[in-house]
């Protein structure tokens, strides 16, 4: 997922901006908490905002419509794309302090 206004960043957010990014947030966590979301980050990008966000879904299209279903989507602040993945290696989270 990526921002469609050239430009943008944290710093220059307009207010529109920064209310549709706290609904996008809880979307995100919803979904988690719903056991749909597998994990959610942000790229650490120089060039740009960006992030990835890798769901559990029965095909493309369940997928393509919980993407669609983003607020931050809804209101063109942010722009995706569904790619299938196939986890091949998993290694479950550290305990909290390790």
């Amino acid at each position: 997922m990526e921002t469609v206004r050239s430009g943008f960043t944290f710093q220059n957010m307009t207010e529109d901006e920064r209310r549709i990014l706290m609904v996008h947030g809880a979307y995100l966590k919803s979904l988690f908490d719903e056991g749909k979301l597998t994990f959610a980050g942000q790229a650490l990008d120089p060039k740009g905002l960006w992030g990835v966000i890798v769901i559990r879904a029965a095909d493309a299209e369940a997928a393509a419509a919980m993407l669609n279903a983003d607020p931050g989507v809804k209101a063109k602040v942010f722009r995706g794309e569904v790619v299938p993945f196939r986890t091949v290696f998993e290694r479950a989270a550290a305990p909290p302090g390790k």
